[in-house]
């Protein structure tokens, strides 16, 4: 009898559907309980995005924005029955304040683990009234894992990848 490893057990077990029929359940993601786009992409075979953040508010010497966004960029390879995920967080902020003004950007990219965040801003808006600016909790995880679900049950692999 020859041993087979469990993973490749799971594998024969699944059930396979088409590169299109895949790209259609990843698709149903974008709904209004997830806000996230998916897109067909150029370089990529999707595109999924989610505005994390887009704020505007007053500080000290005008206004002051901050922007967050997560993109997932999933290719998908017929041939091997694999799709390869790779996902970016990119930041923008510009605050004015009464000595300096400061203007960031950056982003990360790769693998990352066990990313979570949460943050909150009390301020002045942009419409003059004084409260919460804005406040949100973001985990990658819950993206990346419901695509690794969809992959994984439709009989393809699913690997996260450092580079595109």
């Amino acid at each position: 009898m020859i041993a087979i490893p469990r993973n490749e057990e799971e594998t024969f077990k699944r059930k396979f559907v088409s590169k299109k029929m895949l790209v259609s359940l990843i698709k149903k993601l974008e709904n209004e309980k997830t806000p996230v786009t998916v897109k067909e992409d150029n370089n990529s075979n999707l595109l999924i995005e989610l505005k994390v953040n887009d704020s505007k508010w007053f500080a000290v010497l005008g206004s002051s924005w901050r922007n967050k966004k997560y993109q997932a960029y999933i290719d998908i390879d017929e041939y091997r029955r694999e799709v390869r995920f790779f996902d970016i967080i990119k930041e923008a902020e510009f605050v004015a304040g009464s000595f300096e003004q400061v203007g960031e950007r950056f982003f990360t990219r790769g693998m990352m683990i066990d990313t979570k965040e949460q943050s909150r801003l009390l301020g002045i808006r942009s419409d003059l009234s004084i409260g919460e600016i804005y406040k949100y909790k973001f985990d990658p995880e819950t993206i990346r894992s419901m695509i690794k679900k969809i992959c994984n049950d439709h009989g393809w692999d699913f690997k996260r990848v450092l580079f595109r």
